[in-house]
């Protein structure tokens, strides 16, 4: 599978990428990075609780919508999605100020197949 930053047209995305310390710093004497090289593995989370930080004001139970431009995450009314973003099918279940940490949940899908 192919990861990239941004969802391709008006798809949702197929999840976002858990910070797991899998970048690789590599700009000298940096403290910390986003990148991650082509070719590392990534986790895709499509569904559960995260922390996450949105660029806009967000209150319990508002919709979260990724940016088509940069992946960045923004909060609203469930059905109004706003310009030049998609539906995550994530919901904010703890809010916080534009740019302050926030609690997101999405639903987990059962897992398929036997523990036999």
């Amino acid at each position: 599978m192919t990861v990239l930053n941004k969802p391709v047209g008006s798809e949702a995305p197929t999840g976002f990428v858990l910070r797991d310390q899998q970048a690789l710093i590599t700009a000298y004497l940096a403290e910390s990075t986003m990148l991650l090289p082509s070719g590392f593995n990534v986790q895709l989370m499509s569904g559960g609780d995260y922390f996450a930080v949105a660029s806009t004001a967000a209150t319990a139970g508002q919709a979260v919508y990724a940016s088509t431009t940069d992946g960045s995450l923004q909060t609203g009314a469930a059905g109004t999605v706003p310009s030049g973003t998609v539906a995550t099918g994530f919901v904010v279940t703890q809010g916080g100020a534009a740019g302050a940490t926030i609690i997101i949940s999405g639903a987990v899908a059962p897992i398929s197949g036997s523990n036999e």
